[in-house]
């Protein structure tokens, strides 16, 4: 393990100089020991030692396969090790059509031999990635997807890498994919566990990741009260002042900056707000869509990706850019725009979409199911000259209106939004909670907002007592 070692760039923590041990132990055993799961904090190493390994795995007879939940944390991670990474669903799946009309997914054949699959960002793992009520798609359990497809390869291994003090899949309690046991359990394999909390030197420097770690240290707490953060010695965590503050986030949303600035906020209601001030005051956007305007996909769509690209649908957390719009349709009472869009985190050229307009200012995460079901029921009535209840259904199921991509505006998300991706300016807005009761979860989102920020960091919005 020297070379891994070497081409870290710096001393290994004691935390990483295990991890290697354990690596050893995982590269050369024959027997069951092939899988190794690595946590790690904010800033303790765990990116730099997945990027070493990376770049050492050909000394040691292996090669390596990037993955990620999104597409986003893909680009993230590619960035850091230099190698090219997949989305988890584009590696595994292929798509095809069933016999209802709707969406199936097949695994693809695992052919790598002695490969080491690394997986980051496994927080965001979850267990029915794929299912949609009344989509049409079927179901499939994407953990369980990802340790078969690993499982089928030659002398592979895998690592899977993530951070138990960010947020878990929602609806969850906890993240499945950093749990051993659910592991070890499925694949019948042993797993070595290994967690870094050792800040590295390189980092003691940074507010964001020393207000990181302390968020870290008071995750479980039993009583969860303020204060929270600290700015003081610390030029990139800072309390705005507010005669500055209108100069500081007007430039973060100007020219280039624009896609390297995002404010992170805990409903949907928030986000909404800003996206407004952002699109008008700033950006000096009246219509309800505009060209520049960036979006996020709020909802996985199988629909409109082409075939001969090979990315295999458009994710929920995808960030589209617009480049023209062609027209504004108002149809079956819902609103829709047809638009050529470029995705942000993916090298493929622009494609043209119908965008469901309707969810860019609903306070739901996407269009609700209320909704969801008049869209269908009245596309339904298009085709009641099909004979049979199943035809007609699987017609709604094609339809290019019932399909349009559900986004939302991309400046202002919810934290769950943001997960996997990072931004150079993080502007946190001050959560409402007039109780002032705090739990463990407020603490992991505080610490995944905080986390986005490859920069600088500006807590909007938080009163004195919220400050060591």
């Amino acid at each position: 393990m020297a070379g891994i070692a070497l081409a870290l760039g710096h001393e290994p923590t004691a935390g990483q100089q295990k991890a290697l041990l354990m690596l050893g132990y995982l590269l050369h055993d024959d027997g069951r020991l092939k899988a190794m799961l690595l946590k790690g904090y904010a800033g303790t190493g765990k990116t730099t030692l997945l990027a070493a390994i990376v770049k050492s795995s050909a000394l040691l007879g292996y090669q390596t396969v990037l993955m990620a939940p999104t597409g986003r944390a893909a680009k993230v991670l590619s960035a850091y090790t230099g190698q090219a990474a997949f989305t988890i669903h584009k590696k595994i799946y292929r798509s095809y059509t069933n016999v209802a009309g709707g969406v199936g997914f097949a695994m693809q054949p695992n052919l790598h031999q002695k490969t080491i699959f690394i997986v980051d960002e496994a927080s965001m793992i979850q267990a029915d990635d794929l299912y949609q009520p009344g989509s049409g798609v079927e179901s499939r359990n994407l953990l369980a997807d990802l340790l078969n497809y690993v499982s089928y390869g030659k002398h592979c291994r895998l690592i899977i890498s993530g951070d138990t003090a960010q947020l878990p899949p929602v609806h969850a309690e906890q993240s499945p994919a950093l749990d051993k046991s659910v592991i070890e359990q499925h694949l019948n394999w042993r797993m070595a566990e290994m967690e870094l909390t050792d800040v590295v030197r390189q980092e003691l420097d940074s507010g964001i990741l020393y207000n990181a770690t302390q968020l870290r240290n008071r995750v479980g707490e039993e009583q969860v009260s303020k204060p929270f953060f600290t700015t003081e010695g610390y030029k990139d965590v800072r309390q705005p002042d507010p005669s500055t503050f209108s100069d500081i986030f007007a430039d973060a949303f100007t020219g280039s900056n624009l896609h390297e600035s995002v404010v992170i906020c805990r409903s949907n209601k928030r986000a909404n707000m800003y996206n407004r001030e952002i699109r008008g005051r700033i950006l000096f956007r009246d219509d309800e869509l505009n060209a520049g305007d960036l979006l996020m996909v709020v909802k996985n769509n199988y629909f409109w990706m082409p075939e001969d690209q090979p990315y295999g649908f458009i994710a929920n957390g995808d960030i589209v850019e617009v480049k023209r719009i062609l027209r504004i349709t108002e149809l079956y009472g819902f609103r829709f725009a047809r638009a050529e869009v470029s995705f942000i985190d993916y090298e493929m050229p622009p494609i043209q979409v119908n965008l469901m307009l309707d969810t860019l200012n609903s306070e739901s995460p996407a269009l609700s199911q209320p909704d969801q079901k008049r869209l269908f029921d009245t596309i339904l009535l298009d085709y009641t000259d099909i004979k049979g209840r199943q035809k007609q259904i699987d017609e709604v199921r094609r339809n290019e209106w019932f399909n349009a991509l559900q986004v939302k505006y991309a400046y202002a998300l919810t934290c769950h939004k943001t997960q996997g991706g990072q931004w150079k300016r993080v502007f946190i807005d001050a959560p409402y909670n007039p109780d002032n009761v705090f739990t463990t979860n407020d603490i992991r989102w505080f610490y995944t907002a905080i986390t986005r920020a490859s920069e600088t960091v500006y807590l909007a919005g938080f009163d004195l007592s919220y400050f060591n």
